[in-house]
Order: C-alpha cells, then structure tokens, then sequence
C-alpha cells in the first residue's frame, strides 16, 4: 500500500513547470497562428 506524505517540493516543482510551460504554448501557437488558420480553411473548403 502506498502512503502519501505532503511535500512542497512536488507542489512547487508542478507550479513551476506549468507556469513556464503555458506561455511557451501560447508562444508556440502564435508563431505557428499561419499555418493553422490556413489548415483550418482548407479543412473547411474540402467539407
């Protein structure tokens, strides 16, 4: 059986990556804003 004990390292090593990690999505998504709206039209005129 497993026990969970609190640690505050997990808690902020979680806090930490996901703050890093959301804007480098949001970054990584503009840079590739282009290609995904010309994606989503050719999807549209191909239905």
């Amino acid at each position: 059986m497993f026990t969970f004990v609190p640690d505050g390292f997990w808690d902020d090593a979680h806090h930490l990556n996901s703050n890093l990690l959301l804007p480098l999505v949001g970054i990584h998504l503009g840079l590739h804003a282009k290609w995904i709206l010309n994606a989503l039209r050719r999807r549209k005129e191909a239905a």
